[in-house]
Formats: C-alpha cells, structure tokens, sequence
C-alpha cells in the first residue's frame, strides 16, 4: 500500500460523445475511503452525489444534459492515515 493520498481532479470535461474526456472522472492514488462526493450547479442544486468513487459524473442530471457552465464538487473521506479529507473545487462542463 502507498503512504500517501493523492486525488488527481480534473477542472474541465466534455461530455460530447466524442470518447475523450467524456466523464468528469477522479483519479485516486494510495488508499482513500469516500465517504461523499457531490455536485452542484450555480445556484446550489444537488446534481450529482456518489459514495462510490469508481462512478463518474456525465454530464446530465436526470438523464438530461446539462449546459455549458462551472459546476462545483465536494469530496469527502478518509484518507490513508485515517484522517478526514475533505476538497472543493470546480470543474467546467463544455461541449
């Protein structure tokens, strides 16, 4: 097992069908157990939510595609020294 937790997320997706960068996918190296990870639009709406780290978001909401636009993320867990781990950021969907 590695020593460390790493979480590689990207700031930008397209999910255009194209087969390149067509999930919003986070990258884990080392061990880290989710605990919750969400997705939100401008105005706060829940969008996304996940307890499983190997599930990507694509790009819709109820099976709806989503416009153009910042969407903002939170990520929680335990990382590999078993102390919370909590990151926020954003990630730009484009088309």
């Amino acid at each position: 097992m590695l020593d460390i937790t790493q979480l590689d997320i990207p700031n930008a997706f397209s999910p255009n069908g194209d087969g390149i960068n067509d999930l919003f996918h986070i990258r884990v190296t080392g061990y880290f157990k989710l605990d919750g990870y969400k997705l939100f639009n401008r105005w706060g709406q829940l969008i996304f939510e996940t307890k499983d780290i190997t599930r990507d978001w694509d790009g819709r909401y109820n099976g709806n595609p989503l416009p153009v636009g910042s969407y903002y993320w939170v990520i929680e867990g335990i990382d590999v020294k078993g102390e919370k781990l909590r990151r926020t950021g954003s990630v730009t969907l484009l088309r």
